[in-house]
């Protein structure tokens, strides 16, 4: 081979290494570049969950009416989150940042020693735990934005059933009166979980806007509140004078006409949750699974087991989903008075129907729950 062979190739290879040079130095740019919008991304992701997860709190807190939500103070919160700015932890902490960014990294990867802080936070009844659960779930975990985020949260929320649920007295009651941690994270997660948006829009949409654009009348289960829904005048209008025949066939026309449409809005919503069940959350099965065979191995009755699992998933997920579907983005058609008082008597149906087989029905209501297919409702 030629020396002039030799410096030919050289030279060619000499260009073919600084053009791959240019090359991995432009690819590393971009990486550099795409990582630094990837971490911009993640704090605003993270900045707008934790807004949005205090938002969601100050509107409970006004619809529930609770002490210190007054409307003119739940504005006053909701415009101060709206100009919250936000501070790199760096600014503020300075050296101390990596001991608390460690502490925070070990207490996150450890959810069973975060559940028996707060159970025990409750058990003493140490004052704002509310503000220590709601902290918890929106700083510590995000809001589970994140798929590792409900992976933590779903072991969290087991180990709070071992230690609340299956500890308490009456475990109803401790799921109904919604002042524990496990009620409280239950609540923010499957509020915030897209999966739970997707199941509660799948089975509540449809009847919800049936009954909407239906006539806007009471429909009261309690035959006795029939009447008084009428002024004096209207009430002579449609029924007559009081005590007479006519009177009482009237009445019972109306009751005929109020249980017809509760029973069809009902049943409508029991075909879409039932047609719908394959989209229930697998948190929320897995969850009412690991309740009913930790139960059951504590030779807990039946009719217990059932009334606790029902409480978990109608009475805290699927029922307010009925009476409040607005927070929960299943319709944004405004609701009246009226509409939602017959929700909430829908829901108070769906409720009596998931424990008619362990709860005797209230006599003056059975010509009501007859007209539905046992078949239907689970029990």
């Amino acid at each position: 081979m030629s020396t002039t062979e030799t410096q030919s190739e050289l030279c060619e290879l000499a260009k073919c290494l600084r053009q791959e040079r240019l090359y991995v130095s432009y690819e590393k740019k971009q990486l550099q570049q795409l990582n630094e919008s990837l971490a911009g991304a993640g704090r605003r992701l993270a900045q707008a969950a934790w807004t949005t997860s205090m938002q969601r709190d100050n509107l409970d807190g006004l619809v529930m009416s609770r002490g210190d939500s007054t409307p003119q103070h739940a504005c006053q919160v909701a415009n101060l989150l709206h100009q919250t700015q936000f501070t790199d932890a760096y600014k503020q902490l300075s050296h101390q940042m990596v001991s608390y960014s460690e502490f925070l990294a070990s207490l996150r990867n450890n959810p069973n020693l975060v559940a028996v802080c707060l159970s025990q936070g409750d058990r003493l009844g140490l004052p704002y735990m509310t503000d220590i659960v709601i902290t918890v779930f929106s700083s510590l975990l995000g809001s589970c934005v994140l798929p590792e985020d409900e992976s933590i949260m779903v072991t969290m929320l087991h180990k709070l059933v071992e230690m609340q649920l299956l500890e308490a007295a009456n475990p109803r009651k401790l799921l109904r009166h919604g002042r524990s941690s496990l009620s409280r994270l239950y609540k923010s997660f499957s509020d915030q979980l897209f999966s739970s948006r997707l199941f509660l829009t799948s089975a509540l949409y449809d009847p919800i806007l049936c009954l909407l654009t239906d006539e806007e009348i009471f429909l009261d289960i309690d035959p006795a509140k029939a009447v008084i829904r009428f002024p004096p005048q209207e009430r002579m209008r449609r029924f007559g004078v009081e005590g007479t025949d006519g009177y009482k066939a009237a009445l019972a026309r109306h009751r005929q006409t109020i249980i017809a449409k509760l029973a069809t809005h009902a049943n409508r919503f029991v075909v879409g949750i039932r047609d719908n069940f394959h989209c229930l959350p697998t948190f929320l099965a897995t969850l009412i699974r690991t309740i009913f065979n930790c139960m059951e191995s504590r030779g807990i009755e039946a009719k217990e087991i059932w009334a606790v699992c029902t409480d978990i998933l109608f009475n805290s997920f699927i029922c307010p989903a009925i009476v409040d579907p607005e927070p929960k983005g299943i319709i944004d058609m405004p609701i009246s008075y009226i509409a939602r008082f017959n929700l909430m008597q829908v829901a108070q149906i769906l409720q009596v129907l998931a424990l008619w087989k362990w709860e005797e029905i209230n006599p003056q209501h059975q010509d009501l729950y007859r007209q539905f297919d046992k078949t239907l409702v689970p029990g």
